[in-house]
């Protein structure tokens, strides 16, 4: 491993949520932060249907919308 590179191995949802939490609190810099806000909401929507699991088509639009929208395919930038 190259000391420029890390691993983080994240194994439950609470371990996720409190990455959340520290990158809601120390945002991050260009993009990235608007690919984190992304991130969090397709993580928000999965909490909500993991809960009820009801309408699948819904949240699976709502995903495939979420991640359609990350990256290179960005086109709003605020």
């Amino acid at each position: 491993m190259s000391s420029r590179n890390a691993t983080l191995m994240i194994r439950s949802k609470d371990e996720l949520k409190r990455i959340i939490e520290i990158f809601n609190k120390a945002p991050l810099n260009s993009n990235k932060q608007l690919n984190f806000i992304a991130f969090r909401e397709a993580f928000e929507l999965y909490l909500q249907h993991y809960k009820r699991k009801e309408n699948t088509i819904f949240y699976t639009e709502q995903m495939e919308a979420i991640r359609s929208s990350m990256n290179r395919n960005r086109t709003d930038f605020v």
